[in-house]
């Protein structure tokens, strides 16, 4: 394959993850962190009953954690008058997927090699102790990690893709799976959920009992912009919007997207007539419904009990949930610019809500961050949230801090951030 051919099918590529983005709705996969049987390891931040491993971003990248008894925050580093300036630094080395299991710590780390005579990614799962002195690889996987990790008991469970390469470039997957690593013995069973090649992808939404929520895109075929007449990059695109819309009506016609269940135990895949969630938690899956009249609302599917309830009589574009409250805010239906499909967007001056799960009570929420700032909530922790904080105003990314829960609700600058020690 020439240079010219492979830029091209690059090109396709990024237009059809661009697509994809303005089509997938927020899918936060927020587990119960209260639930010891089930934890979330996120690629950049990993919170257990004790405390927060994240990466801060101050004025690099330093793998910090956070201890909720004492509410300290140290570099992620045990070496003795350590400055932390080193790039050897255990800090600064901000190994993704950093988790603890007990005392042990792990992480992943992915690299390229020639297996075969073909270029791969493997990602190898490294056991270490605190201070990382006796470090040892346990597990070795034939695949690109990029979603989040689902620890349920005492297993991970990972959707990965094996990606193909083309003259040194990621340009398909040959094949989707799902890894179940069993951490008592680091046996690894492997699930194959697609091993046809192409342009599709699978992003895991959460757990629920034995099931794992998989989202699936993909696509019958690649639609060449070239055969409809559209050169340059999608700037160049959307001037042409008559020839723009005929590509877009027929990369739609293309595209698809379904959510289905996984048996974890069998890896039996079970189709589900449901939209994109906007969060999997506990026991309920929740998601923007539409409506007779083309309005929208948000409901929850409970799948122990195969009930819906409805949680919000208008659209929610973000939605996220920590101990028994769940948080969202609200959205508005608008026409997507790249598709010219009807989409959930942001909605100016957006109202935040919590709803408590318990008693059902729904409260508006007074207090309102400025704009560009983002408080994330990750653990609840007696009477307070622990939070991962952001200001893009005053590029300010990656902080941790905590703020009482009444506070939260009535007056959030009443937050405090904590610097690593």
């Amino acid at each position: 394959m020439n240079k010219c051919s492979i830029r091209k099918e690059l090109l396709i590529i990024i237009i059809c993850s661009l697509i994809i983005l303005c089509l997938s709705s927020c899918q936060k996969s927020n587990q119960d962190e209260e639930n010891d049987n089930i934890r979330v390891v996120h690629m950049n931040f990993f919170a257990d009953d004790k405390g927060l491993i994240y990466d801060d971003n101050r004025v690099g990248l330093f793998k910090c954690y956070f201890d909720y008894d004492t509410m300290r925050n140290i570099y992620f580093c045990t070496k003795p008058n350590c400055d932390h300036t080193a790039l050897e630094c255990n800090s600064r080395l901000c190994h993704p997927y950093t988790f603890f299991i007990g005392s042990d710590q792990y992480y992943f780390e992915k690299k390229y090699e020639m297996k075969d005579s073909k270029e791969t990614f493997v990602s190898y799962l490294f056991k270490s102790d605190i201070s990382n002195t006796e470090t040892k690889v346990v597990a070795q996987l034939d695949c690109d990690i990029f979603n989040d990790i689902y620890l349920v008991g005492n297993t991970l469970h990972i959707v990965a893709a094996k990606p193909k390469f083309v003259d040194g470039i990621s340009t398909s997957a040959e094949r989707w799976d799902l890894y179940q690593i069993n951490m008592d013995n680091y046996s690894v069973k492997r699930i194959t959920l697609n091993n046809n090649e192409g342009i599709d992808g699978y992003i895991p939404s959460g757990v629920i009992g034995n099931n794992m929520i998989i989202y699936h895109r993909y696509y019958d075929e690649i639609i060449d912009p070239a055969d409809y007449g559209l050169e340059g990059d999608m700037a160049d695109y959307i001037k042409d919007e008559e020839k723009y819309k005929k590509f877009m009506a027929a990369v739609m016609e293309a595209f698809h997207e379904e959510m289905f269940f996984m048996d974890l135990d069998t890896g039996e895949q079970t189709l589900l007539d449901l939209p994109t969630p906007l969060l999997v938690y506990e026991e309920s899956y929740y998601y923007n419904r539409e409506k007779a009249d083309g309005s929208h609302e948000m409901v929850s599917y409970n799948f122990n009990t195969k009930e819906e309830k409805v949680i919000f009589e208008a659209p929610v574009k973000t939605c996220n949930a920590i101990g028994d409250t769940l948080y969202f805010t609200e959205g508005i239906e608008k026409i997507s610019d790249i598709n010219f499909e009807p989409i959930i967007g942001y909605k100016e001056d957006a109202k935040e809500f919590c709803y408590n799960l318990s008693t059902g009570e729904l409260m508006e929420i007074s207090s309102r961050l400025p704009e560009k700032v983002k408080m994330e909530l990750v653990k609840e922790y007696d009477d307070y949230y622990i939070f991962l904080y952001s200001d893009y105003n005053s590029n300010i990314q990656r902080r941790v801090g905590y703020i009482l829960k009444e506070d939260y609700i009535n007056d959030k600058s009443k937050y405090t951030l904590v610097a690593p020690e």
